[in-house]
């Protein structure tokens, strides 16, 4: 258990750093209040915002990582992981998005 807490606290970490810095996409902070609502862990709310974001910049890594883990935390699972792989098109060596993609195919039960 303890290690599951460690694991899942380096994952967070190495996430915060490894995001761009880049705060605004339309100018007006969605991206900021999508995050702030994503770490308030009001998934709804970011989802929402991440979706709307999504349909401006499809092709945004951090618009994209953020609804895959709005997404799998509201157990949509299967959204999650269309906006991993749009990422991993892009950038196919994105350890973390691959680790996330990982717990979203596990929890539609692809465990093989």
């Amino acid at each position: 258990m303890k290690k599951t807490i460690v694991m899942l606290i380096l994952i967070l970490v190495l996430a915060a750093v490894g995001l761009s810095a880049q705060t605004s996409i339309d100018g007006h902070g969605n991206l900021d209040n999508g995050i702030s609502l994503f770490r308030a862990e009001d998934y709804q709310g970011a989802y929402q915002v991440f979706l709307e974001l999504f349909e401006q910049y499809p092709e945004n890594r951090e618009v994209n990582f953020y609804l895959g883990r709005s997404a799998f935390e509201l157990k949509n699972y299967e959204m999650a992981v269309m906006a991993y792989e749009r990422i991993l098109i892009a950038s196919p060596k994105e350890n973390r998005v691959k680790l996330e993609a990982a717990r979203a195919f596990y929890a539609m039960g692809a465990k093989n």
